[in-house]
């Protein structure tokens, strides 16, 4: 426990230091009645926010705001990350700052298989800054999926991607890419987890499994209702190591008629805040 005690002791330093600047609620209070988004943008500008609002009151930069607002979360996975002494607690975080990198390289996806520019998608990206380790500006240049594939082989995606690539020109749609890139963040995370020593390990899992857990709910959903998968394709889209939601549950989840019976197959602890 000592030993511990004294491995954490400077990053929770540096944790509790960020979370002084969380907003109070005060300033939910102030920012929920603001008159206007000019006015909400005065009151962030006196909050720890006002670092990552430069020029954000032009027009051309208002529709970026939330984007913008990211900066801040994407420094402090970098100030975590710096105060960690461990290599293994290291991966942990770069594993979940890879989930933003994901979505970053999803909208890449898109933006090619639907002809879009840069310009014309810039603003969904998240700003991922230096923490990030993958050649965005090289993959923006390449002008087909193939090519970006090919360019990831050595990263955590590349696998999962050649793995989808032929569902990919097989069904011409981007669905088994983009899944493709969900599943090998969380394979990079439960990996991560999995080489923590054990107490560290426990408590991580107490994080991802409840987490991991709610991305399957949303996911069957969506699996059945937006894309019409029947129940063993979708088993075979969700992710392993959530906590509540068991693969046996799964499978029945995949099987129920309707939303009702959806939500009554759920644990209860899952169900109650979905009947609220």
């Amino acid at each position: 426990m000592i030993r511990e005690a004294v491995t954490y002791s400077y990053a929770n330093a540096r944790a509790r230091a960020l979370r002084s600047r969380r907003l109070t609620q005060e300033d939910w209070h102030f920012l929920n009645n603001s008159k206007g988004l000019d006015n909400l943008l005065q009151y962030l500008a006196t909050t720890s926010y006002a670092p990552f609002l430069s020029e954000s009151g032009e027009d051309s930069e208002k529709k970026n705001l939330d984007r913008m607002l990211y900066r801040s979360l994407m420094e402090d996975y970098a100030v975590i990350s710096r105060a960690l002494r461990g290599q293994k607690q290291r991966h942990v975080i770069s594993a979940l700052f890879s989930r933003f990198e994901g979505e970053n390289l999803k909208i890449l996806l898109r933006s090619l298989f639907t002809g879009r520019s840069i310009p014309k998608v810039e603003h969904l990206l998240y700003p991922l800054g230096r923490f990030s380790h993958i050649p965005w500006d090289e993959l923006w240049t390449l002008n087909n999926i193939s090519a970006v594939t090919k360019r990831l082989s050595r990263t955590i995606f590349g696998p999962f991607l050649r793995y989808a690539f032929p569902q990919f020109e097989a069904q011409a749609r981007l669905f088994p890419l983009e899944m493709a890139v969900d599943h090998a963040c969380f394979h990079e995370l439960n990996r991560a987890v999995a080489l923590l020593p054990r107490s560290d390990r426990r408590a991580a899992v107490r994080i991802t499994g409840p987490y991991i857990d709610m991305l399957n709910i949303s996911w069957i959903i969506r699996l059945r209702i937006r894309y019409g998968l029947q129940p063993e394709q979708i088993v075979n889209y969700t992710l392993p190591g959530g906590e509540l939601v068991t693969l046996p549950l799964i499978s029945r989840l995949t099987l129920t008629a309707d939303l009702d019976s959806f939500i009554n197959s759920l644990p209860a602890p899952v169900a109650g805040s979905l009947e609220k």
